[in-house]
């Protein structure tokens, strides 16, 4: 997402007359909008298996991914990471119904879509950073998937022609295009900056002190174990 939200290099209007520049295409509102999506998601995702901190919740995540990738990455993908043991579990898991794949004796998963996981990361995590997050957040999503499944405003708008007009000064010219493409990334990229502050990072710190509690109280049991010889009693 940070090279797509890079900006636009500066051009001169001789750049500009010359045509010594790469147009603004559908394809780099494209490009933009569905790396912005992946975050999302990404974001999404990752930050409810940080706050549900279960295994089978993170086994149901994995070996649906899992059965998705196997079925089209041809062999050499899959070498690096497909064992024997991986393709047994993998097997055992593609016997059970959608259903069944949810609650099961290996995985469960009680949020299976994009918008009940971040409901739920809201009313657990209560952000307070930004004042809607969930509605932001639900809106950049679903502003990006029109742009990824190629929806017909996207199209229509992106791929408008603006007809060669020139803005800016001699040293620091632009075409529209490249305006809004350059205003769309900003006001993205501000967003994804208050939905990883809002919802990745709490999740993550949530995390961490709940891993850090449990060592510590295993450490202390550990401790209390310990019959030391002055201690003993007989």
């Amino acid at each position: 997402m940070i090279r797509e939200t890079l900006p636009s290099p500066k051009l001169t209007i001789d750049d500009l007359k010359g045509r010594n520049y790469e147009c603004v295409e559908f394809a780099d509102f494209i490009r933009l909008t569905t790396c912005v999506r992946q975050f999302v998601d990404n974001l999404v995702v990752d930050a409810y298996q940080f706050t549900v901190l279960e295994p089978k919740e993170l086994a149901y995540q994995i070996l649906n991914s899992l059965l998705s990738f196997v079925v089209v990455a041809p062999a050499s993908l899959q070498a690096p990471i497909v064992t024997p043991e991986l393709q047994s579990v993998a097997h055992e898991f593609s016997k059970l119904s959608k259903r069944q794949r949810r609650n099961s004796s290996i995985s469960s998963a009680s949020k299976i879509t994009y918008s009940d996981k971040a409901e739920y990361l809201c009313k657990e995590l209560r952000p307070n950073f930004h004042r809607n997050v969930l509605g932001n957040m639900n809106t950049v999503f679903s502003f990006c998937s029109e742009f990824a499944h190629v929806g017909y405003v996207p199209t229509l708008i992106s791929s408008n022609d603006s007809g060669g007009i020139f803005l800016g000064g001699n040293d620091d010219c632009y075409l529209p295009s490249f305006e809004n493409l350059a205003k769309l990334r900003h006001q993205l990229l501000r967003e994804c900056a208050f939905f990883l502050s809002d919802i990745y990072l709490p999740a993550l710190m949530r995390t961490t002190e709940a891993l850090i509690a449990q060592q510590s109280r295993k450490k202390a049991g550990s401790r209390r174990d310990i019959c030391w010889p002055t201690m003993c009693t007989s």
